[in-house]
């Protein structure tokens, strides 16, 4: 079945369902210059490196991952080589069974170069390595930059991809994007081999204040393809309070603090009083959509196919282009 991730910022250590101990612990963050990562690699406090990974002793029973989204490119100075070669091997050690290689948001970065940043990170990673080794992909890029890319990960092999949605919806552009992923790895049982990991996705569709019921997106991962389904971002905003300040505070928190809905497939506002905390709510839908995945993943066992168990929530019936975009 697919797995599906815990946000280690908002969770407690009795707060996942399962005890044992398989569940993955996810650490995801931007890093927004180069002093962020010389200053980890300066630094002899270990605490401090701790934070920075979000280590937390009891976490370590489960298995963990860390993904980094760059908004630079450390290897355009020479003069950075040594420095982020140290600060890699923090992340290996921070990193317990999956390491994923940092993604670099497309906006600053061509292809050519990008291909060359995870080709150096790969060979320097895959030292003494016993861990899975996941490469990225930016769920921004254009098509014509999937293309290349995926053709580059197929000459050399890179089976592991996480895919980086940076804050997007799986929505019409993004889906075609998995779609041709999809396509363009068919040749040579290379799928086959693959394991995916999507992350950085935005909860829901479209979100909407005023909406009793919002569309899921995370639970689209499955239907994508997905064997891990990661944890859930917002996109970035110049100024993330522009449209919210006037707004009455207590209504914003009922739209965030929405539950999944495994009957409906919906994100849905709580009734009067039984809000749930960020941290229990985050947490809390982590657990919502593992439990469906196990239901999904039951279905198929038993009829060898899950369309017409998915097709039946009112989520993707209610959205004909979602059944049409994900299903046929």
């Amino acid at each position: 079945m697919p797995e599906k991730t815990f946000d280690i910022k908002f969770l407690r250590k009795d707060s996942i369902n399962s005890t044992n101990k398989k569940e993955i612990i996810e650490t995801s963050k931007y890093i927004k210059d180069f002093s962020q990562i010389k200053n980890i690699v300066a630094s002899e406090d270990d605490k401090k490196i701790d934070d920075f990974f979000q280590n937390k002793k009891w976490a370590s029973e489960f298995f963990n991952t860390i993904n980094l989204t760059l908004c630079f490119n450390p290897l355009s100075d020479k003069n950075n080589k040594e420095t982020f070669d140290s600060f890699l091997e923090y992340l290996y050690s921070h990193s317990n069974s999956i390491v994923t290689i940092p993604s670099i948001t497309n906006k600053i970065i061509s292809i050519d170069d990008y291909i060359k940043f995870i080709d150096y990170c790969y060979d320097f990673l895959k030292q003494r390595n016993s861990k899975s080794l996941f490469v990225p992909i930016s769920m921004r890029m254009s098509m014509d930059s999937i293309n290349k890319l995926i053709e580059h990960y197929r000459k050399k092999e890179y089976y592991y991809i996480w895919f980086d949605f940076e804050g997007k919806a799986i929505n019409k552009n993004t889906s075609a994007r998995i779609n041709r992923i999809r396509r363009l790895l068919e040749p040579k049982d290379f799928f086959k081999e693959s394991i995916f990991y999507f992350t950085n996705i935005k909860r829901e569709i479209l979100s909407n204040i005023k909406s009793q019921n919002t569309s899921s997106s995370d639970i689209l991962s499955s239907i994508g393809g997905a064997n891990i389904i990661g944890i859930n971002r917002e996109p970035q905003k110049f100024n993330p309070n522009a449209k919210t300040e006037h707004m009455d505070q207590q209504e914003i928190w009922k739209h965030k603090a929405r539950f999944f809905d495994s009957d409906s497939y919906y994100y849905k506002k709580f009734d009067e009083g039984k809000l749930e905390p960020k941290n229990i709510n985050i947490t809390n839908n982590s657990n919502r959509i593992m439990d469906e995945l196990k239901k999904q993943t039951e279905v198929f066992l038993e009829k060898l196919k899950i369309k017409d168990y998915i097709i039946k929530k009112p989520m993707i019936s209610e959205n004909p282009f979602i059944s049409k975009l994900l299903l046929n």
